[in-house]
């Protein structure tokens, strides 16, 4: 007798086993999107952290600075004396012709829920974005950061943080170069 109930055991667990199988290939085989009561998941509301969706940003960007002086002597230091006073000036490290003091922007978009928040690294230590905002503006909506007035102070590697509940993820590191100017050396 003692192989009859070996067998009706063995019988019981392989039914069991069997039902057990069932039950998950139809659940693994149900579509993802849907539960029992018909409800859909809504993926755009599932907190993640960030994650950065913009164009790459150049390794070093240059900007030249306009160290000319006006008729009077005085350095040209507000924009509206640069505006008047325009010109050009070739980078030495690549050749190419840049606008003295024209903006650059250094972009940081990036995804996540809830949205993220932007801040600013210069040389590893946050950036006070808010100390320079005359001359330097931040784009919550994208995180980009525009120098519209460059200073000497200004060179330096940054790096920006995009920050929600669910993480922190940090951009490419980008460095801003003061490009020689020809000029200024002779």
């Amino acid at each position: 007798m003692p192989n009859l109930r070996y067998k009706m055991k063995s019988i019981q667990l392989r039914k069991a086993a069997f039902l057990l199988f069932i039950y998950l290939a139809d659940f693994v085989h149900s579509t993802p999107t849907h539960f029992d009561s018909g409800a859909q998941i809504d993926w755009a509301a599932i907190p993640t952290p960030p994650r950065f969706v913009h164009a790459p940003n150049d390794g070093i960007a240059y900007f030249v600075m306009d160290h000319r002086k006006v008729p009077n002597g005085a350095r040209l230091r507000h924009s509206a004396e640069r505006r008047q006073h325009q010109t050009t000036a070739r980078d030495e490290s690549d050749g190419e012709q840049r606008q003295v003091n024209k903006p650059r922007t250094l972009r940081c978009a990036a995804v996540g829920v809830p949205k993220p928040e932007y801040k600013w690294l210069k040389d590893n230590a946050t950036l006070p974005l808010e100390v320079y905002s005359s001359r330097i503006l931040s784009n919550p909506d994208n995180g980009s950061l525009t120098f519209v007035q460059f200073e000497d102070t200004d060179e330096g590697d940054y790096q920006c943080l995009a920050l929600n509940g669910n993480g922190t993820g940090y951009s490419e590191k980008m460095r801003l170069q003061q490009a020689l100017d020809k000029r200024r050396s002779s």
